[in-house]
């Protein structure tokens, strides 16, 4: 506990906590599991990664008012299937509809993934998305993205064990 409290010092603020453990829980139960894996299988065939960073993002998990909104997992999935039942706000308990912005974000991203499905080539429109490990300028090295979620701290936590 000592060490992650050390590598995840509480911000100032309400929520501090919360959003310490939020990421925290990012980065040991998603992000770095995520990209061990993409890492190995590179060595072996493509592979492309994206983060869905909407800082609006609305997510199938209802959020406390009192946490600010932002990109969480599963937060792009309401963009890519009309969802009848969701996503809720906790507090009303009523079906949280798009933005108009949203729903043009929906609209790109379900090209683009249906793009992706049949040509086999990721893309953004002006946002590309990045292959990992690859050669080209637009790849993004692994060890910078494994920096940003303190991977090698929870690789090391774990083989300390």
């Amino acid at each position: 506990a000592t060490l992650v409290k050390a590598r995840y010092p509480l911000p100032q603020g309400a929520a501090s906590s919360e959003l310490a453990w939020a990421a925290i829980v990012t980065d040991r139960m998603f992000a770095c599991p995520q990209l061990r894996d993409a890492a190995w299988l590179a060595r072996r065939a493509p592979v492309y990664l994206y983060r869905f960073d909407d800082p609006q993002g609305v997510g199938l998990v209802p959020i406390p008012r009192e946490l600010p909104r932002g990109p969480s997992h599963s937060s792009e999935l309401p963009l890519l299937f009309r969802l009848s039942d969701g996503p809720l706000d906790i507090y009303s308990g009523r079906k949280i509809e798009r933005t108009p912005a949203q729903s043009s974000l929906s609209q790109e991203m379900i090209r683009v993934w249906t793009s992706f499905a049949s040509t086999g080539k990721p893309g953004f429109g002006a946002r590309p998305m990045v292959r990992l490990l690859g050669a080209s300028p637009n790849t993004r090295s692994l060890d910078i993205v494994n920096a940003e979620h303190q991977c090698a701290f929870w690789d090391k936590l774990a083989r300390d064990q």
